[in-house]
């Protein structure tokens, strides 16, 4: 309709539309269009008017041209939003138009609708013209409020394409590839609507491209469902624009999908609907309505009902504000940033070699003195070898050969000595903790192993091929009066090249050579992985347990060698055959150490204490703690469940805190051994009781029947266990790559909160019974340990949005009880499109909106806010540089390969070019997989990290690794300790048995001896020792040593519980005979029989009038379990913490390391009258027992 502007408005209009500069996103055109019209008398303005009064600029003309000059704007050219176009001077002309609406209303109150006039009254129209006018001072203030540096950071934000369509690469090669898409996907010159998203790059967000292209189609005022390449190319053109503006009209448009300019609460869940179909987000579709009221109620506190552009952009606009929670990156580092980001490589070619030739050195001069020092070796025997057979008479009958094949074979005999040595965990987790890690890469053990290997395949090569080919041949063919000079080597009988091959040199060297390539060629890394395809039954040969098994063939191998090397033809004084000198004590600490682990590990059990099912086909365990198991954050075990496989050992990072009352390992069932002990801790149990989360202080879980007890062995060093040597941490996780560092959390946490405690009030121990699975935050020993790391940046990069849940309580632990910022965490989610994407924009929104209302991240669950793709590693470097000048940071990696590359490189760049020095440290191990299709990345635990997101990764089971018992050799031997043999050893391999607090006995260098606070472990039970002997001690050292009670004397009184929870003390037996006999633990093999031959023979005691009472470490319910299960008819009592067995003076056996098996046969007045101690032989308590309480 056309109409007059008023009299009053006019002039005003004029005066300030002459002087005005125009800019913003909101009404450009409308002011254009009105300074065009201020020169002219009248104007031709097109409105429309609303049911709610509301006004929508159509058009503005001049009324001499007979057509407006513009066509008409679409929802942004309302006039609300013509007005936030505003700047500084515009004010007046908002309220001049403000004044024009009344007016307009007041002189055409026909337009309005029927059911708005019938009820319409003076005060009722000052309430409804409220909203809108207190819309309209949000709209000017808004405006007001926009800056250039604001409008300049939107230009990076709703990008409809890649990051690579914003400047990266030129437009008019991005065409050309949509073009040549369109070419291959259109039909007859049309492109349809389903294929757009593949065409312009959205392949995997087809509903999200169609959305586009619909909205695009609108503006066009057509209803159609396929394009030409000319509409196609005019799609690409406005989807492309690098305007902020321009992509933020298309955006409220796909939303404003009845084109009224106006997105109501219903348009705007649609919208968030899209967004997480793109991205895959699936729970936050089902809580899309949710979030469409927080958006809404955010942006429409007026309760109006819709929302405007103008709106949508100041929300966009202000994101860095919801979100500054989560950033503490300062204006200062990110400008510091930019700068140091063209002068990270120097442009001069000489520099830059130089730089480069200073990463290789300081990246490798570790590994590289190692292999320096291993070549040098290998050099020199060869050549000492080679120098003195080609000097030796059978030279002039084989000649070179011969000499290339025994410097070869010097080497070999090298080789086989060290290959055993990267595999001695033990050793090297020792070896960790001393100075000798400051320049032997210890982490690369399994690499040094490989190449080891590689150099006994060489020597292998040249050896026997030498042999087989060359100087075989030629002494089999010498002539006689040739053969002579070394036919006493031969006992005179020149030998046939079939003789050669079936004496003893020849046939144990075939052997081993067929060995080692069975070995070798199943250990590549194809077979391993199971990527080659083999037809039934050879596909047997492929996999982890064809490595496994075919790994221990060297078992053999070395007793092959050995005998290999005592049948040499031409030598024959026995230290000229010097194999047995170079493999004989590094066999001996390989074998001993499996020996010990072995021993240890058979018997060290554990509790299952909760199970949590977790998202991502992750459960995690809570286990006890043995009483003495000691370990650092970062450092891994090996588990074994007895009912899966006696065989088979897993290793798993450890997640609880060395302060905590318990163990935990979170574990990915992606292999058969994960699915089949998911299943045996799960199976026949409550869900709801099995299903949870394992917060710091809410630990334990009853279940429907008993969990199977699990074997440990460890703990094993890893490069994270010294991150206390540093300032500043950074830990980088790739899915569940994180475990080593949620341990490192806590600890720190723990220890902070230690602090605090120290520092204002004297901690109280009072308490600790409440909860028997909280942390400890006093270090042992009681002594308070300082920490010289002062900070932690955490970030955890996953594909999955699920993983979140594997650590939801600790993330949400750490930041309540990390008061003082001493930890950063940062979630990354990789599947989600790059924050400023069109497709994630929404998402962030209600990300950041969320969060600011209610304190929590609506992808992650916890108080962390979750970003969007990948990090921006080396923002992060500057970042934290720029935080801790002068500052020693340790880099810690678990994840791929490529990261790692990409992550050491940056730490030395940062080095060489800031004041803060930077240690890089990887852990990433390979462990078995089912196919290709199945790989993942490794943790002892492994997740899944993202293939497609920074190369192909592995997939791995949460099995074994080439460090992994089972790849090394297979042992069975019989450990004699000055006492009969105690047991028959196979399959594993144990950690040292001795605890970290001994002292050394002066006469003994290896015999390590107990205090009285000392603590072990041996079959799972709490042992505490006391030495029954005086032994010399130097004058500095004092021991306490509890006198031990002999036969004839009065024991010392106790009083403990028994299994069903209820006080017992010795005197309730007083006036009869009692038996009381140590035992180490409940449900081990050998006190399992004790108990049951006690239980056998318990009517013999009854008719003798005595009474049983057994007595360990175990816990009340470990006792109730136990005498349940074997039906015990007598007392158990738990002595928690050893303090009656110290007090009895219980001896311990093998050097104190095994709790001592001893009973005591009191009289009726509690004397002693017998004491006596078998800890083989469980069964001789019960005879000698009977036959002393016959005699009283």
């Amino acid at each position: 309709r056309g109409f007059d502007l008023p009299d009053d408005l006019e002039p005003e209009l004029d005066q300030e539309a002459d002087s005005y500069e125009v800019g913003g996103a909101m009404l450009s055109v409308f002011l254009n269009d009105l300074r065009q019209s201020s020169q002219q008398d009248l104007v031709e303005v097109t409105l429309e008017l609303n049911d709610d009064d509301s006004i929508v600029v159509c058009s503005v003309a001049p009324t001499t041209t007979g057509t407006p000059t513009r066509t008409p704007v679409a929802a942004a050219a309302d006039e609300a939003a013509s007005v936030s176009a505003v700047s500084a001077g515009g004010s007046k002309i908002v309220r001049s138009f403000s004044n024009a609406s009344r007016s307009i209303r007041r002189k055409f109150p026909w337009l309005r609708s029927t059911a708005a006039s019938s009820i319409a009254s003076d005060t009722e129209d000052q309430a409804a013209v409220a909203p809108i006018t207190a819309r309209d001072a949000r709209r000017i203030k808004a405006k007001l409020q926009r800056s250039r540096s604001t409008a300049q950071r939107a230009l990076n934000g709703l990008r409809f394409i890649n990051k690579s369509t914003t400047g990266a690469k030129n437009a008019d090669e991005l065409w050309k590839r949509v073009e040549s898409k369109f070419n291959s996907l259109a039909k007859d010159g049309l492109l349809s609507r389903e294929d757009f998203g593949e065409c312009i790059g959205m392949l995997d967000s087809k509903e999200f491209a169609v959305g586009i292209f619909d909205t695009l189609v609108r503006r066009r005022r057509q209803r159609i469902d396929r394009i030409n390449k000319e509409e196609l190319h005019d799609f690409w053109l406005q989807i492309s624009d690098q305007s902020f503006d321009a992509r933020l009209q298309i955006f409220f448009e796909m939303a404003d999908s009845n084109e009224d300019g106006r997105i109501t609460r219903n348009e705007v869940r649609e919208l968030i609907m899209l967004s997480a179909s793109a991205n895959k987000l699936s729970q936050l579709k089902e809580r899309a309505e949710e979030y469409a009221s927080l958006i809404m109620e955010e942006l429409d506190p007026e309760n109006l009902g819709y929302i405007e552009l103008w709106q949508l952009e100041e929300l966009l606009l202000q994101r860095d504000t919801y979100m500054n929670y989560s950033r503490s990156l300062s204006i200062a580092s990110v400008g510091w940033s930019q700068n140091l980001g063209s002068k990270f490589r120097p442009k001069n070619l000489a520099r830059r070699i130089n730089w480069g030739v200073q990463y290789l050195v300081m990246k490798n001069w570790q590994r590289g003195w190692i292999v320096l020092l291993w070549i040098t070796a290998m050099t020199c025997l060869f050549y000492w070898k080679f120098y003195q057979y080609s000097h030796m008479a059978a030279f002039q009958v084989m000649g070179y050969c011969l000499p290339v094949a025994k410097g070869a074979a010097e080497t070999l005999k090298l080789n086989m000595a060290l290959i055993l040595l990267p595999v001695c965990r033990n050793t090297l987790t020792w070896l960790r903790s001393t100075r000798a890690r400051s320049f032997v890469p210890f982490d690369d053990n399994i690499n040094f192993h490989k190449l080891i290997a590689c150099g006994i395949a060489v020597g292998i090569t040249l050896h026997a091929g030498n042999h087989l080919t060359c100087d075989f041949p030629r002494l089999v063919n010498s002539p006689p009066e040739r053969f002579a000079v070394i036919s006493s080597d031969f006992h005179g009988v020149q030998p046939t090249y079939k003789d050669l091959l079936t004496g003893p040199e020849g046939v144990t060297g075939i052997l081993m050579v067929v060995f080692m390539i069975v070995a070798f060629t199943l250990a590549a890394r194809r077979f391993r992985r199971n990527v080659v395809k083999l037809p039934a039954p050879l596909n047997k040969l492929t996999g982890f347990n064809a490595f496994w098994y075919s790994h221990h063939l060297f078992a053999f191998v070395y007793i092959l060698l050995v005998v290999h090397g005592q049948c040499l033809y031409l030598a024959h004084e026995w230290y000229q055959k010097s194999t047995w000198m170079y493999i004989s004590v590094p066999l001996i600490l390989y074998v001993a150490e499996r020996s010990l682990r072995t021993c240890r590990s058979e018997h060290y059990s554990v509790k299952i204490l909760k199970v949590s099912v977790l998202p991502g086909q992750v459960f995690n365990l809570i286990m006890s703690k043995p009483p003495g198991f000691k370990y650092k954050s970062g450092q891994y075990i090996f588990l074994q469940c007895p009912p899966i496989s006696q065989f088979e050992w897993h290793p798993f990072s450890i997640t609880s805190a060395p302060g905590d009352d318990y163990l935990s390992v979170h574990i990915r069932t992606v292999g058969d051994w994960t699915e089949e002990l998911k299943r045996v801790v799960t199976e026949g149990n409550d869900p709801s009781a099995v299903i949870g989360r394992a917060h710091f202080g809410q630990l334990g879980v009853s279940y429907q029947r008993s969990q199977p007890r699990l074997l440990v062995d460890g703990p094993y060093g890893a490069p994270a266990q010294d991150y206390r040597n540093y300032d500043v941490l950074l830990l980088v996780g790739l899915g569940i790559g994180a475990t080593p560092f949620i341990s490192i959390l806590r600890d720190l946490v723990n220890n902070t909160r230690a602090e605090e405690q120290d520092s204002n009030t004297e901690a109280s121990t009072s308490d600790d019974s409440l909860n028997s699975f909280t942390s400890s935050n006093i270090t042992p020993g009681g002594k308070k340990k300082s920490q010289r790391t002062t900070n932690a940046h955490f970030y955890w990069v996953t594909r999955e949005p699920g993983s979140f849940e594997w650590f939801k309580g600790v993330m949400d632990d750490v930041a309540e009880m990390d008061h003082k910022g001493q930890i950063e965490m940062h979630n990354y989610l990789t599947s989600v499109y790059e924050e400023g994407d069109a497709r994630s924009t929404l998402i962030t929104m209600v990300q950041a909106l969320n969060h600011a209302k209610h304190g929590f991240d609506i992808l992650s669950g916890t108080r962390v806010r979750t970003h969007f793709a990948r990090p921006n590693w080396k923002e992060v470097f500057t970042k934290i540089a720029s935080k801790h000048p002068y500052s020693t940071v340790g880099v810690f990696y678990c994840g791929m390969p490529v990261l790692a590359k990409e992550l050491q490189q940056l730490s030395h760049e940062m080095t060489q070019k800031t004041s803060t020095r930077y240690e890089f440290h990887k852990e990433q191990w390979e462990l078995r997989i089912g196919n290709l299709e199945d790989l993942v990345t490794r943790t002892r635990g492994w997740s899944e990290e993202d293939k497609a997101e920074e190369s192909p990764s592995l997939k791995r089971d949460a099995s074994n690794d080439e460090d992994d018992p089972k790849f090394e050799s297979f042992v069975t031997l019989r450990i004699i300790f000055c006492i009969p043999s105690i047991a028959t050893i196979t399959k594993h391999s144990l950690p040292p048995v001795l605890p970290p607090q001994t002292r050394k006995d002066l006469f003994s260098q290896n015999l390590k001896i107990f205090s009285k606070s000392s603590h072990s472990q041996f079959y799972g039970t709490k042992l505490s020792y006391s030495t029954s002997t005086t032994l010399p001690l130097s004058s500095s050292t004092k021991n306490v040593v509890f006198a031990k009670v002999k036969k004839g004397s009065t024991p010392p009184p106790f009083t403990l519980k028994d299994q069903d929870g209820k006080n017992v003390s010795l005197s309730k037996f007083k006036g009869k005979p009692v038996i009381v006999y140590f035992y180490p633990a409940d449900e081990t093999p050998g006190c399992t029989k004790q108990a049951c031959a006690f239980r056998d023979s318990y009517e013999k005691f009854k008719k003798a009038g005595a009474a049983v009472v057994g007595i360990s470490g175990d816990d009340v319910n470990s006792h109730k379990a136990f005498a349940k299960k074997y039906k015990l008819p007598y007392t158990l009592l738990a002595d928690e913490g050893n303090k009656v067995r110290k007090e009895w003076g219980v001896p311990g056996d093998l050097f104190g390391t095994l709790p001592g098996r001893e009973t005591y046969v009191l009289d009726k007045n509690g004397v002693v009258q017998l004491v006596y101690n078998n800890q083989f032989q469980p069964e001789k308590h019960i005879d000698e027992t009977l036959k002393i309480l016959k005699s009283i």
